[in-house]
């Protein structure tokens, strides 16, 4: 398991010396990694991001664009053609700006 003796043995001294408040974070910090399996609306098989769910939209955006190069917001060139089209109306633009100006955008 271990590459040498003298290795687990250091793992092992170092873990004796650990202290509460040090296993209480360790604990802590696997907990917020772990998915919740109840209560039920917030049970969820597998999901990569959810270490994501308390950062901002945008920044996350960001960190994906640029370290798994996946898009999360439409393209400008969609959103032209969803206007085009009337998929998109004005109506929906004063939607958005209402929710950016009350903070819901995270």
């Amino acid at each position: 398991m271990y590459p040498s003796a003298s290795c687990q043995e250091h793992y092992e001294q170092q873990a004796g010396k650990a202290t509460d408040a040090q296993i209480d974070a360790a604990c802590e910090k696997a907990c917020l990694a772990i998915a919740p399996a109840w209560p039920l609306d917030r049970a969820i098989a597998v999901n990569p991001h959810w270490g994501r769910i308390n950062r901002p939209l945008r920044q996350v955006a960001a960190r994906m664009a640029l370290l798994g190069n996946i898009q999360v917001f439409p393209t400008r060139e969609y959103l032209r053609e969803a206007w085009a089209k009337g998929r998109m109306t004005q109506q929906d633009l004063f939607y958005a700006l209402a929710t950016l100006q009350h903070g819901e955008d995270n």
